[in-house]
């Protein structure tokens, strides 16, 4: 399953009302979403991983569909059929797993997810950065209080036997290097991630592929 999240990190699914999953939830709306970390050791326990818990409903707000596509522009293909919509996790609590032995509970939501308020006004802000590429052509396509999503070029279409693109052609996650307390930090935070990364050959240091 293809995960986008909103500003604040709420979890962003596309369903298709056909899948069995979306009638199971339609009944009974409580589910579990399980991450783990990409590209992992060879021993999977020796793998980060988190389980988020909580409520997935229907979410209509444009801005949610726009988001998800933003991070799977290929889902547009699909996104508009009349049987799919995008549904937003409420995270009640979440399990991290930091490796073999290491384990937490996380019991308030209010712990990881980033302020509606700085959500907000960091969106605001990220209106005016949206057509920013570094030197390579990379774009960004999402912004948060945390890091931001970066695209890369889009490679000429091969028609429809296109196989997956690998490594090269998913977006990547950046984050800042602290978390912004403020919007007015956000241009300068991006802008920096930007030109480091022209300038070392990559899209930004510590990019991890989504």
């Amino acid at each position: 399953m293809t995960v986008a999240t909103d500003p604040r990190g709420a979890p962003l699914v596309l369903l298709s009302d056909l899948s069995d999953h979306t009638r199971n939830l339609k009944a009974d709306d409580r589910a579990a979403l399980l991450f783990t970390e990409a590209g992992g050791h060879v021993n999977p326990q020796e793998d980060a991983r988190v389980t988020l818990m909580g409520r997935l409903v229907p979410d209509p707000d444009p801005a949610a569909r726009d988001r998800f596509l933003a991070r799977h522009p290929h889902a547009a293909l699909y996104a508009g059929f009349t049987d799919f919509a995008v549904y937003r996790m409420t995270v009640s609590h979440a399990h991290f797993v930091g490796g073999f032995g290491a384990a937490a509970w996380i019991d308030d939501p209010a712990d990881w997810l980033v302020p509606a308020d700085l959500a907000a006004s960091v969106q605001a802000r990220a209106a005016a950065l949206g057509a920013l590429r570094d030197a390579d052509g990379w774009r960004l396509v999402g912004v948060d209080a945390d890091g931001i999503d970066l695209a890369p070029p889009a490679p000429p279409d091969p028609g429809p036997a296109e196989k997956d693109p690998g490594e090269s052609g998913r977006v990547r996650r950046v984050a800042f290097a602290t978390p912004l307390a403020d919007a007015d930090a956000l241009d300068a935070a991006v802008r920096s991630l930007l030109r480091d990364g022209a300038a070392a050959g990559a899209p930004a240091p510590e990019a991890r592929t989504l």
